[in-house]
C-alpha cells in the first residue's frame, strides 16, 4: 500500500509538470510506453536494480534507451526514478497517470463487454446513464465477448456492474447451492 501512495504522488507531480507545459497527452503515452518496455524486458529491470551499478550509470542507460524516443520532460521523470531507487514503479506510476489525468480533464474511462455490438441508440442511452452515476464525461472501451452469453459487463475503475446472463447463472447456481447446503443442515 505504502508503495501505491507513492507512487501517486510521482504520478501527480508529474501530471502538474506536464499540464503546465501543456504535455499531458505526449507524456501518458510515452510513460506507457516505458512502463511497457520495463514489463517485456526482464534485463531492464535486472540492470536497473543492480547494486554494482552506480546511479550514474543507470541513468545513463535510461538516456541512451529513451533519449529521442520520448518527450523530454519523460526522459527526465525517468531519471528521477533511478535516482530515487523508484523506477520499479514506472507502470503503476504511468496508471496513475493516466487516471489522474482523466479526473484533471473531467472523463472516465468505462470498460463495456457485450455479447454482441452496442447499436448507436443503446450507446446514447448507456452513455446518459453512466453520466449520471459518474458524474464525469465517459470514454466507452467496448468488447464483444460471446462468453457472457448475452446481456452486458461494465467496469468502472474497480467497480464491476455484471449484468450478463453468464453472471446471473452463476448468481443463481450459487443460490441454488447455498438453499441446497441449508436444507441439508436442517435435517
Amino acid at each position: 500500500m505504502a508503495e501505491r501512495t507513492v507512487a501517486k504522488r510521482y504520478a501527480r507531480a508529474l501530471l502538474g509538470v506536464a499540464a503546465e507545459r501543456k504535455v499531458v497527452d505526449d507524456v501518458e503515452r510515452d510513460l506507457y510506453a516505458v512502463a511497457e518496455v520495463y514489463r517485456a524486458a526482464p534485463e531492464v529491470a535486472a540492470a536497473l536494480a543492480d547494486p554494482s551499478l552506480t546511479r550514474a550509470r543507470k541513468v545513463a542507460l535510461i538516456r541512451r534507451a529513451f533519449e529521442g524516443r520520448v518527450v523530454p520532460l519523460v526522459l527526465e521523470f525517468l531519471a528521477l526514478l533511478v535516482e530515487k531507487r523508484r523506477f520499479a514503479l514506472v507502470a503503476e506510476i504511468a496508471e496513475l497517470f493516466d487516471d489522474l489525468s482523466d479526473e484533471l480533464q473531467g472523463v472516465i474511462k468505462v470498460r463495456v463487454k457485450t455479447y454482441l455490438p452496442l447499436k448507436p441508440p443503446q450507446r446514447e442511452r448507456l452513455l446518459e446513464r453512466l453520466k449520471g452515476f459518474t458524474s464525469r464525461e465517459p470514454i466507452l472501451h467496448e468488447e464483444v465477448d460471446s462468453e457472457i452469453l448475452g446481456g452486458i459487463v461494465v467496469r468502472i475503475g474497480d467497480d464491476l456492474i455484471d449484468g450478463s446472463v453468464r453472471g446471473r447463472m452463476r448468481m443463481l447456481k450459487e443460490r441454488l447451492v447455498l438453499r441446497s447446503d441449508e436444507k441439508r443442515s436442517n435435517r
